[in-house]
């Protein structure tokens, strides 16, 4: 998760970073977590992630050769299966 431009300004005095993956490869069943689910709150991630209950915490999507997909300051994400090319702006976080 990277920081957004105000909120690095203003902790570390450089800018934030966005990201943008375009998938490569991806196997037929390939997924990338994108984001928290809808109305999860601080307090019950923090809890699932303490007793490693992960299920329904991560919004999923499935992604497929070919697609790109634009990762805002603040989004967590990470993919799972398939192979990606990372493409970000430049900074230190």
């Amino acid at each position: 998760m990277h920081p957004d431009d105000e909120y690095a300004m203003e902790n570390e005095h450089d800018l934030g970073k966005s990201e943008c993956w375009h998938i490569l490869e991806a196997s037929p069943d390939a997924k990338l977590i994108m984001g928290l689910s809808e109305g999860i709150t601080r307090d019950e991630f923090l809890e699932k992630v303490y007793k490693k209950e992960f299920d329904g915490i991560f919004n999923i999507v499935s992604v497929k050769k070919g697609d790109t997909i634009h990762l805002r300051p603040g989004a967590c994400a990470r993919y799972f299966r398939g192979e990606c090319f990372n493409m970000r702006t430049p900074g230190e976080f």
